[in-house]
């Protein structure tokens, strides 16, 4: 028995590259370059992987470790898991609150999923002798795919101002992530492999059904559960808040708030959501509701690129008048103006202006749709306009 052990060490020790050596013939931790290191990793794992046996590589494991957690904490909010994504104004914010989290998110899967790694290589028959080879295996092999995760991030940060943006949003290169995923398996059964496993069907087991299983359950549990939440709370149509004023009143979407920057709280109202910007006016009027929105679009042409010809609507709501759905680009980001004038007893007008990125257009539709099935005008003898 001792001379098969004997013999199945020897036999795997012959395809483990010698480690490299200093002047004084001693074992250099240095090896190749660590990015050198990490194409193999990708491209080469059953080369690359044995040599972990003499060359901890310290530089690219404390890398993977920072790297795959911070991806981790990254994934976990852009797929709405976590409900205080809208606290984020900027990705700044985002990125360095997501990069703190997952330090801790690398630590803990270093020791847990290493400790994993290595009871699944010790039943597929690989002699370990209390090595921390399985922790530097387990943690290098999911750079493939965590390293995607992170430019993709950023990718995300040139195309939208803000994270929720981004979670609202479809990205088409996303399903590029599952294909890393399949990639990192795949490598690190091969990496397995290069240890010549005496059970290979154990091993067949361990690295390759057992995490395509396990991811499979993860991936459909976090889709259901991110379209559960985004069901219950975006735009937060099924928990309305209620606005009044001596004009009007309207319902509106519970995660949005109310604020008066630019018109007097007694004639109207804004209400903001990241992007997203709805002014709502009852205000006296001499003119004709066409002079009206010729100037109201000749000062958008003046403040912000218009980009294409303004479509026609007649209706808001409960009420008749003129609207222009005007597509636009402001600070280089696309969108969407709709404004809305209705005439109204006591010689008033009604202004409505909805604006939003195309990113969020979903979005404020579901919210804008709440306010104008709500809104209700109040009577003319009650507002200090009538006098």
């Amino acid at each position: 028995m001792d001379e098969t052990v004997d013999s199945d060490r020897r036999e795997s020790s012959e395809d483990i590259p010698e480690a490299p050596k200093d002047h004084a013939g001693t074992v250099s931790e240095q090896g190749p370059k660590p990015f050198l290191g990490a194409v193999d990793l990708f491209f080469r794992p059953a080369a690359f992987f044995p040599t972990l046996k003499t060359n901890r590589r310290r530089f690219l494991v404390c890398l993977a470790v920072i790297v795959f957690g911070w991806s981790c904490s990254i994934q976990h909010f852009l797929m709405g898991l976590a409900k205080n994504l809208d606290e984020f104004s900027n990705w700044a914010e985002f990125f360095g609150y997501t990069f703190g989290a997952g330090l801790f998110v690398g630590a803990i899967y270093y020791v847990v999923a290493g400790w994993w790694y290595g009871i699944r290589m010790k039943w597929s028959g690989i002699l370990l002798d209390k090595s921390r080879l399985p922790y530097r295996m387990c943690i290098l092999v999911q750079l493939i795919w965590a390293l995607p995760r992170i430019v993709l991030s950023f990718v995300n940060a040139e195309q939208y101002p803000a994270p929720l943006n981004a979670m609202n949003a479809s990205h088409p290169l996303e399903a590029l992530l599952v294909v890393f995923l399949m990639w990192s398996i795949w490598n690190s059964y091969r990496g397995v492999r290069s240890f010549r496993p005496t059970k290979r069907g154990i091993a067949v087991v361990c690295f390759l059904v057992l995490p395509l299983v396990s991811y499979g359950i993860l991936i459909g549990a976090g889709v259901a559960l991110a379209r559960s939440l985004e069901a219950r709370n975006v735009p937060g149509v099924m928990h309305p808040r209620f606005h009044e004023n001596q004009m009007f009143s309207f319902q509106y979407p519970g995660n949005w708030r109310t604020g008066n920057t630019t018109i007097p709280a007694e004639l109207g109202v804004e209400v903001l959501e990241m992007d997203i910007t709805g002014v709502f006016v009852v205000r006296p009027n001499a003119a004709s509701l066409s002079q009206v929105m010729r100037a109201l679009i000749d000062e958008f042409e003046n403040r912000i690129t218009v980009t294409g010809t303004p479509e026609v609507f007649d209706s808001w709501g409960s009420f008749q008048g003129i609207g222009r759905t005007i597509p636009v680009t402001g600070d280089g980001v696309p969108g969407t103006i709709r404004v809305f004038l209705s005439t109204l007893p006591g010689e008033r007008l009604l202004f409505v202006q909805e604006a939003y990125s195309s990113a969020s257009a979903d979005l404020a539709r579901m919210g804008f749709e709440l306010i104008e099935s709500t809104f209700k005008i109040k009577r003319a003898q009650s507002s200090p306009l009538a006098d």
